[in-house]
């Protein structure tokens, strides 16, 4: 049976190629799609995630750094060293303020950091993290994007800022973190006795225990582990930017799956004649189902590989040329999308059935 179908795809091998092709960008439209879902959510996370802390505490009803404002006292942070269990207490600032250079503005997430302890500051991939006043690291994607190096000055609120490092993992693609010292966040902010999160070190044998004091003491706070966090950064994402991406998605899919189904409805009647013949020789129906169903098969799977080729080769070039497009690939992707062209094919089999069941062997004898 699969030589059959080989040599009827062999033999139509444009139409075979068109359908694959096809797939192929259906394929290669849900894995791009899929990658930045995923990369909102990487970059939602990476911060909170490579801080050396086990617990953020903040306002209550502050539940994620993305969307929400949180305002401590400075005194709180003394109270909190006093809880037995508590091996250590960093604050961060956080200000949301416009960047002006080169005749554009543009809108940062900046945090303060305190340079002694170096808790809350970012992954470096260039520069340096021991900051001095008025000087700030940029996210990769945002310097790249904005033509900015090393040693180059922006203005922030009327200040001039060197650029002493570059980040990574601070990307959330809608906005990038940018990250100066606590004293330039406070002037920046108007605050100077405040901090937006106190970042917490317990012990790790009496976590739980210490988490408890913590919030029997503290009731006007919140205290939330750094997974957590995490995740509530995503859900507030998730609010926002990916049910558009979820949307691009299942449309893109519809309209892939229909143009598929069309193309291999097309295919059998091209080759009706063909069908004719195997069952003016005896084969039957199932046969015939099977046949059609194994080059839809052998379509999606070509249409599969030439969308996830295509897909991985692009996605450095894109990241290039959109240095804030932020890609993460995962197998469980893949493997739905996988499932998914094959779904497609199945489908595209299925539309042939009736056309199948209405060729008659004695069709081949026509003049």
């Amino acid at each position: 049976m699969v030589p059959v179908a080989w040599r009827m795809i062999v033999e139509a091998k444009g139409r075979f190629a068109i359908t694959a092709i096809g797939i192929g960008f259906t394929v290669m439209l849900m894995l791009f799609l899929l990658a930045v879902y995923e990369g909102v959510k990487s970059g939602a996370k990476t911060y909170v995630l490579q801080i050396p802390a086990q617990v953020w505490v903040s306002q209550r009803n502050s539940t994620n750094l993305i969307k929400t404002s949180s305002f401590v006292p400075v005194p709180i942070g003394d109270r909190l060293r006093q809880v037995p269990g508590v091996q250590s207490v960093n604050g961060i600032l956080r200000t949301i303020a416009p960047a002006e250079f080169d005749s554009e503005t543009v809108t940062l997430f900046i945090f303060g950091f305190d340079i002694q302890t170096q808790i809350g500051a970012p992954k470096i991939i260039s520069g340096t993290a021991n900051l001095r006043t008025g000087e700030i690291i940029l996210d990769n994607a945002f310097a790249a994007t904005h033509n900015l190096e090393l040693g180059e000055s922006l203005q922030i609120q009327g200040r001039s800022f060197r650029v002493a490092g570059i980040s990574e993992g601070t990307n959330l693609i809608v906005g990038q973190f940018a990250f100066a010292t606590l004293n330039d966040v406070s002037e920046l902010l108007g605050l100077s006795e405040v901090r937006s999160f106190f970042l917490l070190q317990l012990e790790p044998e009496n976590y739980q225990s210490v988490l408890e004091d913590l919030r029997d003491t503290f009731p006007d706070l919140l205290f939330t582990p750094s997974a957590e966090l995490a995740q509530n950064n995503v859900a507030e994402m998730e609010i926002g930017v990916l049910p558009i991406l979820w949307t691009i998605v299942i449309f893109g899919s519809i309209t892939g799956a229909t143009v598929i189904v069309l193309m291999m409805y097309t295919a059998v009647l091209e080759k009706r004649e063909d069908y004719a013949m195997l069952k003016a020789v005896g084969a039957n129906q199932n046969f015939l189902v099977k046949l059609v169903l194994k080059q839809s098969i052998i379509a999606s799977v070509a249409g599969f590989t030439l969308g996830l080729t295509v897909d991985l080769m692009l996605s450095p070039i894109l990241s290039t040329i959109i240095p804030a497009l932020l890609m993460v690939f995962v197998w469980q992707d893949a493997t739905v999308v996988f499932i998914g062209s094959l779904a497609i094919g199945i489908l595209g089999a299925w539309a042939s059935l009736r056309t199948l069941r209405n060729i008659y062997p004695g069709e081949v004898f026509r003049a």
